[in-house]
């Protein structure tokens, strides 16, 4: 279909609430597609819990239809006082017509009519639209992010600092992690970023969110470890997880504060690495703040290099 043929002022926007699994099959299918070619990540298990949420009629948002046809689409999750816009796509028949703009502003206006909502999160590795195009960018803080990546294909070396171990992660040590997280991030840029990190019961949730659902891919049970001191506390972890069959992601990897400095992230983070490779993974992928220069500069060092760059998106303020 040429996109010089469409009128994008009769765009139509419905509910997901109206609609079933199957009205989108062709969207999810291309755009697990473009996941793939672009970011070597699957999207299938995404895709299969749209369609979950799709056919219970329990998934918030908006299809948009150009002439009958079924265009792009948004979706969002209310969490507390807070809504997580999750994933905006368009066809690629129909790009270059604004209409992730379109959706975005439709979804920000059903969000801010909602007196439970005070605020919204997204980062949205395809969208293409300028920030100052959003809707309702008075409200809008923006954070640079980058997405990237390395090969796995040879063991990676590193040396534990003295007075630490490495031990394998489990669930045990979730609660611990939980306090480990909201310490390390209470006052960093990524707690504006995501508000789950400026507190325990957030890092739970957080926790909770990377370990059991498919939106970061599945849990990679073989590469998460943590790292202890002399006294048994924990001062270190990384998790990861499977976005593809030969692509492993990390998740989280931070150090407490009483052990930064040491050598201790890039430890974690090699020991992740190698277990990528150990399992047959060919690359590896992770997502770090620009500004975060001491991270950027770690992961250049194990190899990472930019593969794209995309934003993070905050609205808050508006009532």
């Amino acid at each position: 279909m040429a996109t010089a043929s469409i009128d994008s002022a009769h765009a139509e926007m419905v509910p997901l609430r109206h609609l079933q699994a199957q009205d989108l099959e062709d969207l999810l299918v291309e755009e697990t597609a473009v996941w793939r070619r672009e970011l070597s990540w699957d999207f299938a298990p995404s895709a299969a819990l749209v369609r979950r949420y799709l056919d219970m009629r329990g998934l918030e948002g908006f299809a948009c239809f150009v002439s009958g046809r079924l265009a792009g689409y948004i979706y969002f999750v209310e969490e507390d006082h807070k809504a997580l816009i999750g994933d905006v796509y368009v066809l690629q028949a129909y790009s270059g017509l604004d209409l992730d703009l379109r959706l975005l502003q439709t979804a920000m206006r059903e969000i801010q009519q909602r007196t439970s909502i005070r605020r919204a999160e997204s980062q949205l590795l395809l969208l293409r639209v300028a920030p100052e195009r959003l809707p309702a960018w008075r409200n809008l803080t923006v954070f640079d992010r980058l997405f990237m990546m390395a090969g796995t294909t040879q063991p990676v070396p590193f040396a534990i600092p003295q007075g630490y171990e490495l031990v394998p992660w489990t669930e045990l040590r979730q609660e611990e992690a939980a306090h480990l997280i909201a310490d390390c991030y209470r006052h960093h840029i990524d707690s504006q970023i995501n508000d789950q990190y400026r507190d325990v019961a957030g890092a739970r949730r957080f926790l909770l969110n990377i370990v059991q659902y498919p939106g970061c891919g599945n849990f990679f049970s073989e590469g998460a470890v943590a790292a202890i001191d002399r006294t048994g506390r924990l001062a270190g972890l990384s998790l990861t997880s499977m976005v593809a069959p030969h692509t492993g992601h990390i998740t989280q990897i931070c150090v407490g504060t009483h052990a930064q400095s040491q050598g201790l992230g890039g430890a974690l983070l090699a020991f992740s690495l190698n277990s990528f490779a150990a399992c047959g993974c060919r690359d590896a992928s992770l997502t770090v703040t620009g500004s975060n220069s001491s991270a950027v500069h770690l992961y250049r060092n194990y190899g990472f290099t930019i593969a794209r760059r995309f934003r993070a998106y905050v609205w808050q303020g508006w009532r």
